[in-house]
């Protein structure tokens, strides 16, 4: 049987921290209002407390997941890695920066070199050589770096050409 003391409650109740009510819906009367009730909570990063949970079996919340470090080499090369479209914009979506880095034009996207395969596959060039971009793309099979995808650790963005 586990024990646990207010310790543990307080560890737990760290993991819900970050959470915030979604816009008001228009198509809904409320009497007065406590929030919309009817869509799924927002997280907000910033609120979020980044400090491991401790369980209650000695460990932490996620122990038995890989660190980053342990992660192969080049996973943005390898077979199940997934790109989404963001079009023009260089912000990742579904990841927060620090609010510092939104508006930081020093920041850029890594340009996949013109042999790249990766670049190849996210362009998916038809007959004419136009790329015909998916929304998302997963790649199907490993793939071998070129240039400077080599040298890099992780990419979060990807210029596949000038714009995109």
């Amino acid at each position: 049987q586990l024990v646990y003391s207010n310790d543990e409650i307080m560890s737990f109740s760290r993991v819900w921290t970050g959470f915030d009510y979604q816009q008001a819906r228009g198509n809904v009367e409320e009497a007065n209002w406590s929030g919309n009730r009817h869509d799924p909570m927002k997280i907000q990063a910033a609120w979020r407390d980044k400090f491991p949970k401790s369980d209650l079996s000695g460990g932490y919340l996620g122990d038995g997941y890989p660190l980053c470090v342990d992660l192969p080499d080049k996973m943005f090369l390898r077979k199940g890695a997934s790109y989404r479209l963001l079009g023009s914009s260089s912000a990742p979506e579904l990841m927060e920066d620090h609010s510092y880095f939104k508006n930081d034009d020093t920041l850029k996207r890594f340009a996949l070199d013109d042999s790249s395969r990766l670049k190849e596959k996210l362009c998916n060039a038809d007959a004419n050589g136009k790329c015909q971009y998916a929304t998302s793309v997963t790649l199907d099979s490993n793939l071998g770096c070129v240039a400077s995808e080599c040298d890099a650790d992780t990419l979060r963005v990807v210029q596949v050409s000038q714009g995109i």
